[in-house]
């Protein structure tokens, strides 16, 4: 009867993460913190449990009680199982209306996994209030504590994002809690404010990646997101090539995985990284149907492997690895949460990292 009584009471979590790399990695590592202390099951469709899945048998084989548990997805119907690969707005409106579809009540309590921090979140609820209109120049984001104004082009059309924001915040609404990936201390103001305006509690648990970079296995660092079965850069050319580099000397450029470049703009950047003076690690995603960009990045990368100037990646590396080597001394990123969260953790463990910022995705 006990030893029913402890099964029963055993802590149990499922993590359904949304379908878009930049959700599902830092899910999946708080999924495997959680699975330290109990079961866990992390919900997925057979196209995204690739990105995570090498994470996971690294842990199962550790002795930790996590797995996969993949659902049909009607992809078919949708055109794609997650929002990487969704090049179209049509595309990603069908993925969350399919979402929509696999929700039912579970009679459980829910917990929501913030991945973007508080002022994200103060943010949207900010504009869900403010329904900006087509007609206004220039949105105060109002009720925050700090003034904020954003040009209309900054903010993305209310027709389009605001029936999934309302359904957003309404389901919010009936969570038990919120888990953030995010620390008081960095934004004190937001972290307030939060509670101010939801009844949620409220965690702050980020940076969730800060335990891989205290974690001295290289392996593990090198699987956290990576594609199981996808032809990569491997991570010893890449450990090798940093080796060689002075402390604090290499700049790491990655403008995130939904970030798409013309030609121009890719030839532009690789001019002035080649015109830096400083080694740099450049992660370039891959467009299609673009035969020239090919061309010139292979005359490019050739030429940065002579004069060991840089070092060129295709679509992934492994970012906590390369932010916590001793030789990485600065990373230019698009503003995402995640890049943020990864430099603060390497800075922490490392002791030092700057990074810049440059709001790309909004003006693509």
């Amino acid at each position: 009867m006990a030893s029913e009584s402890s099964e029963t009471d055993k802590l149990r979590v499922f993590f359904l993460p949304h379908f878009i790399a930049g959700h599902m990695i830092p899910m999946v590592d708080a999924a495997r913190l959680f699975a330290r202390h109990g079961g866990v099951t992390v919900i997925t469709t057979a196209a995204n449990s690739p990105i995570f899945q090498n994470s996971i048998d690294h842990d199962v084989s550790s002795g930790h009680q996590i797995r996969i548990h993949t659902l049909q997805f009607p992809s078919s119907e949708v055109g794609g199982e997650n929002l990487n690969a969704a090049t179209l707005a049509e595309t990603s409106a069908a993925i969350a209306a399919a979402i929509e579809k696999l929700q039912e009540p579970l009679g459980i309590p829910r917990i929501f996994f913030n991945d973007g921090g508080y002022f994200s979140f103060c943010a949207s609820r900010s504009v869900i209030e403010r329904k900006p209109g087509s007609e206004d120049d220039v949105v105060l984001l109002s009720g925050l504590p700090h003034r904020i104004e954003l040009l209309r082009s900054q903010v993305p059309d209310w027709t389009d994002l605001g029936s999934l924001l309302e359904a957003l915040g309404e389901s919010e609404g009936k969570t038990y809690g919120a888990i953030m990936n995010s620390f008081d201390e960095l934004e004190p103001a937001y972290a307030a404010h939060f509670k101010k305006i939801t009844t949620m509690k409220a965690w702050s648990v980020g940076p969730v990646s800060l335990w891989l970079n205290l974690n001295t296995e290289n392996e593990n660092l090198c699987n956290r997101g990576k594609i199981v079965n996808v032809d990569q850069v491997h991570e010893r050319e890449i450990l090798n090539w940093l080796n060689s580099k002075e402390q604090n000397s290499v700049l790491y450029v990655s403008l995130g995985s939904l970030t798409r470049f013309s030609s121009a703009q890719l030839k532009e950047i690789s001019h002035a990284l080649e015109n830096s003076g400083h080694p740099f690690i450049w992660v370039v995603r891959k467009r299609e149907k673009d035969e020239y960009s090919e061309i010139f990045h292979e005359v490019f990368e050739q030429r940065m492997k002579e004069n060991k100037r840089g070092f060129l990646v295709r679509d992934w590396a492994p970012q906590t690895l390369i932010l916590g080597h001793p030789a990485t001394g600065a990373m230019v990123t698009h503003c995402g949460w995640n890049s943020v969260m990864e430099c603060g953790a390497a800075g922490e463990a490392d002791g030092d990292l700057a990074f810049v910022c440059g709001a790309i995705l909004q003006c693509q």
